[in-house]
């Protein structure tokens, strides 16, 4: 069997919040909102979060991207700490990395059809047409749809 690249290494990650507004209290209490989370994303996988409302879902990804700096851990993109690129650095990083929230409606671009979304995530050729259209539920019309058109559960499935 072929060893598979590891894209995503995250190590022991964790998030904390401070709770209240003083910053020279010893005794301050935090909010653990990402306590310890690890694991290896390998290249061709996809990675889901499922958990309850307030888990640490969102906040792991943006811990991941750096949108919320990280209270400490690792993580490693293609082999590179992450965690130490500057600014300008994770911008551009960014670009090779995507998290789509739970609403489906702020991770669609409002501009595109759903198939025009959906070729540009999975790199599909246009002999896929078809197959692309029977996977979104056989209906031709749905990928000619742009997002704020689609139906609940339609635009759920979409995302």
């Amino acid at each position: 069997m072929e060893d598979k690249k590891v894209i995503l290494e995250v190590k022991d990650l964790k998030k904390y919040f401070p709770l209240g507004k003083g910053k020279l209290d010893k005794n301050k209490k935090y909010v653990k909102a990402v306590d310890g989370v690890s694991f290896k994303l390998y290249e061709g996988e996809t990675l889901g979060l499922v958990g309850e409302s307030g888990c640490g879902k969102s906040t792991l990804g943006r811990a991941i991207l750096r949108l919320h700096e990280p209270t400490s851990g690792e993580v490693h993109f293609n082999g590179e700490d992450i965690l130490k690129k500057n600014r300008k650095e994770m911008r551009k990083l960014r670009e090779e990395m995507q998290i789509i929230f739970q609403d489906p409606y702020s991770s669609l671009n409002p501009r595109m059809n759903v198939y025009n979304i959906l070729r540009c995530l999975l790199y599909q050729s246009d002999a896929a047409d078809d197959r692309l259209c029977v996977d979104l539920g056989g209906s031709r019309i749905l990928k000619k749809k742009i997002p704020v058109r689609l139906r609940g559960c339609e635009n759920t499935h979409t995302t």
